[in-house]
């Protein structure tokens, strides 16, 4: 499934498939699945909680475009990136999708 979700007031590609999870899986050592469903019911507005739900962002949008920077590199060049309503944002879209059964 592929949509874009604005980031840093920019329009950003972002797509959801079996590769979003092996992406996440091989940088950040960790089930997406099982962690949208941590992050998206036990959320705190804190640096660690802010770090996790921008790596499942990063993940999104890695999958869509392959030549996106690095999760650190990406990180640095943005202004802003509000990782709560964007989270919501891409949980809504994925209402209805199989993607968390796959």
């Amino acid at each position: 499934m592929r949509f874009t979700i604005e980031i840093d007031g920019k329009e950003t590609p972002m797509c959801a498939s079996p590769m979003t999870k092996r992406i996440y899986r091989k940088n950040f050592h960790g089930d997406l699945i099982t962690n949208i469903g941590i992050y998206s019911t036990d959320y705190k507005n804190d640096l660690f909680h802010n770090e996790k739900l921008s790596q499942i962002i990063w993940s999104f949008a890695k999958t869509a475009n392959p030549t996106l920077p690095k999760y650190n590199d990406w990180v640095d060049s943005c202004t802003t990136i509000p990782v709560k309503g964007i989270f919501l944002e891409i949980q809504e879209k994925l209402k209805g999708d199989d993607f968390y059964g796959e």
